[in-house]
């Protein structure tokens, strides 16, 4: 499964992960580097921020997959223009060679997505603010 992000209500206190670019980049407090460190390494970047609420993390998700199928995924606009899409559709052999958990998608690079693993990681830490949308059910093999 492929999810975006969609992060919580910005008036809601600081979590976790918090909404700075919407869907792009997560402002995150300590633990939510921690864990996003230990899932992706060198592909996110962090960049020291201060709130009303104390230091976060701005991340930068670096890794971009070529898996997402632009012309099979429904969209919104013309052909010229699309601007958002309704239902994704991706290239099985390239959603299965994503090498992060947390990506972008190369050819649509509005939000992240994330893989099962991802989510289940996130669920089982304890970790706040984030909002899973699936957008995509991975057939069982």
């Amino acid at each position: 499964m492929a999810v975006p992000l969609v992060v919580s209500d910005p008036t809601l206190p600081m979590a976790t992960f918090s909404a700075v670019n919407f869907q792009s980049d997560p402002l995150v407090a300590d633990d939510g580097r921690r864990f996003l460190e230990s899932l992706l390494g060198e592909l996110v970047e962090f960049l020291p921020c201060t709130t009303p609420d104390g230091a976060r993390w701005l991340g930068h998700v670096t890794y971009a997959s070529e898996c997402l199928d632009l012309d099979a995924s429904d969209w919104h606009g013309t052909p010229e223009v699309r601007s958002t899409i309704f239902r994704y559709a991706f290239r099985s052999d390239e959603l299965a060679a994503v090498r992060a958990p947390l990506f972008r998608l190369r050819s649509y690079p509005v939000g992240l997505y994330c893989t099962d693993d991802f989510k289940a990681g996130y669920e089982a830490s304890g970790l706040t603010g984030l909002h899973f949308d699936e957008v995509m059910r991975m057939p069982d093999t």
